[in-house]
């Protein structure tokens, strides 16, 4: 009897570490809650990652702090977060989300689904994937959303807005904001792909439309660019360039 209670002892504790281990790389959007109403607009995530790290915010300031899972209970020994100046509702929601996070709540995850329940609220969250797929590159409109050179971020307000669409036939519609027209487009691997046979209109740019226009110029200019996809947002990278599209719904 002794014998068997430490085998089932020894299997139900690789259960609870193949759960810890397989929470990281995930990330987790709410989908349901009890006692507890997010501020219209706004969607609280959950990520897991190495060390083991958990991050979380709902719309203001980001959250995180190594975690750690112990009877049953999601621990949070300490939680750091960004100090940005929030609209009073949403400063109220992360002072919220604060302590319910580091009060130690009951956690259960099936592999779609993972559940946190305090005393006073139950928060359901669905796998990302699974609540915001990653759209396709083919097909969808991409708007640029914002550009970085040499290190540095930048915004740009431009009459149009820039896009991509890459087609099924291997082809891809450019609009830098200024200059339009097609190039052709092939994968070099899952996560690269090349834009060559780019013709574009000779329109004279001025001001913004100029500065952007040269920019996406330069990133289709042949090179292999690395790209990423999740949920609604295209990366697009060259050496220290990117560029940001998100869809244009």
């Amino acid at each position: 009897m002794a014998r068997f209670a430490l085998i089932l002892w020894l299997l139900m504790s690789s259960v609870a570490s193949a759960k810890e281990v397989s929470l990281q790389g995930k990330s987790f959007v709410l989908t349901e809650a009890e006692g507890f109403q997010l501020v219209s607009g706004s969607s609280l995530r959950l990520g897991f990652f190495e060390d083991p790290e958990l991050s979380f915010g709902a719309g203001c300031n980001g959250m995180s702090g190594p975690y750690e899972l112990v009877d049953g209970r999601l621990v949070l020994p300490g939680v750091r977060r960004t100090e940005k100046a929030c609209r009073a509702e949403y400063a109220r929601q992360d002072q919220w989300l604060h302590g319910f996070m580091s009060s130690k709540p009951r956690i259960t995850y099936d592999e779609e689904h993972l559940t946190l329940e305090g005393d006073d609220a139950k928060l359901v969250f669905l796998l990302r994937e699974l609540a915001a797929p990653d759209l396709p590159l083919v097909g969808t409109r991409w708007e640029v959303n914002m550009m970085t050179a040499g290190g540095r971020t930048a915004y740009y307000r431009v009459p149009s807005n820039p896009t991509l669409v890459f087609a099924q036939d291997g082809s891809v519609r450019i609009d830098t904001g200024c200059n339009t027209g097609r190039g052709r487009f092939t994968k070099a691997s899952a996560k690269q792909l090349r834009v060559s046979a780019v013709r574009l209109t000779k329109t004279r740019c001025t001001g913004n439309q100029a500065i952007v226009d040269k920019h996406i110029k330069a990133l289709l200019a042949g090179a292999t660019m690395r790209y990423e996809i999740e949920e609604a947002q295209l990366k697009l990278t060259v050496s220290r360039a990117l560029v940001v599209y998100a869809s244009a719904h």
